[in-house]
């Protein structure tokens, strides 16, 4: 129902702002939690890779901009899509941010515990085509 999956976005975005960003403060048009849950969003309607991803941003663009508030720069560009999935760091997504708020302590424990089912995301974006 609606409440629920309000609260889970909430904790999704809360938990994206805690992960660092890896970039220079003055190339930033676009905060790093914002650049994420788009991939995330466009992931989970099947853009697998940088130009899908990118696609599916610009696809949306009308309302990705009018749900987040987005006025001055737009939407991130394939290319920020691109230099952001290339820099940010894997490991520390998805120990620090996912797996603990699933309560798991590390992906391995994760995958020991989850054999046949889905990877957690790290192992998801090692296979992800560009």
């Amino acid at each position: 129902s609606g409440k629920g999956s309000e609260k889970m976005s909430a904790n999704l975005i809360e938990q994206l702002k805690q992960v660092e960003d890896f970039r220079t403060t003055d190339g930033r048009r676009h905060p790093l939690w914002l650049v994420l849950l788009f991939v995330i969003m466009g992931t989970m309607n099947g853009a697998l890779g940088y130009r899908a991803c990118g696609d599916f941003v610009k696809r949306h663009q009308q309302e990705l901009i009018e749900t987040f508030g987005i006025s001055k720069h737009g939407v991130p560009s394939y290319s920020t899509i691109r230099r952001v999935m290339m820099g940010v760091d894997f490991d520390k997504l998805v120990v620090g941010k996912f797996n603990q708020s699933a309560g798991y302590d590390d992906a391995h424990q994760h995958r020991e515990n989850n054999r046949n089912q889905a990877p957690v995301l790290g192992e998801v974006s090692q296979h992800v085509p560009q």
